[in-house]
């Protein structure tokens, strides 16, 4: 039950990251009403995302300037030094839309507090109660947010795998990531349509996470039928 929990976290965890703080933040790829915007980003919260704005700046810089001494993930920074990449943004240029959210801005003030009452209530509970869940729940996602993920999106997304797209930096197409990040592996796509709510273009390219934005949001932006179209051109 524990190793289900664990995985279930997991998966949560990745799901906000990918769908909330990356798709529907930092690339507007789709709509949420109001009070699931609020849902999500309070749950993110207090697992450790950190705040939506932040997030999403650092993302948009590192579109702008993949490769570049600007980008703030660089890939040479991998490994465990992955844990080092920044937190916060140096410039709000990027940015300037999100600070129009009243809900993102408050959001924004409160994540870190949230967090660490959760993380100081659940490591209370776990360790008087002997609760190896609410242990689990305090431990698990920072571990996935502060290395499992860069590393992956920082390293294995732009170092292995294939390409379908030329773009301006070395992204690529990971098979191997995608038992971490589900759709989030098919980078190359992602960085030639960086604004699609669906990272999938050939067949065997799936997008759990896509469907789960079907679910929650709308007025989805996908490209995948212009990528199909961009891709078959290029291969003849």
């Amino acid at each position: 039950m524990l190793l289900a929990y664990c995985l279930a976290l997991l998966f949560v965890t990745g799901a906000i990251a990918e769908v909330f703080y990356h798709r529907y933040v930092g690339h507007q790829a789709f709509k949420l009403s109001p009070r699931m915007e609020s849902a999500i980003m309070y749950l993110g919260s207090a697992l450790g995302m950190g705040s939506p704005i932040t997030w999403a700046l650092l993302h948009r810089y590192h579109h702008a300037y993949t490769g570049t001494d600007k980008d703030p993930h660089p890939v040479e920074l991998c490994g465990w030094r992955a844990m080092l990449l920044p937190n916060k943004p140096k410039q709000f240029g990027l940015g300037r839309d999100l600070l129009k959210n009243k809900r993102l801005v408050r959001g924004h003030k409160t994540c870190d507090r949230i967090h660490n009452t959760v993380v100081m209530v659940c490591l209370i509970g776990g360790f008087l109660f002997e609760n190896y869940y609410l242990l689990v729940t305090a431990i698990l996602p920072l571990f996935y947010i502060r290395f499992l993920e860069r590393v992956v999106a920082v390293y294995l997304l732009h170092k292995i795998g294939y390409r379908l797209f030329p773009t301006k930096d070395d992204s690529r197409n990971c098979v191997w990531a995608f038992p971490f990040i589900f759709g989030g592996a098919w980078h190359n796509n992602h960085h030639r349509y960086p604004n699609s709510a669906d990272y999938g273009v050939l067949r065997y390219e799936i997008d759990p996470y896509y469907w789960l934005i079907k679910l929650i949001g709308y007025d989805c932006i996908t490209h995948r039928a212009r990528a199909l179209t961009d891709y078959n051109r290029k291969a003849k």
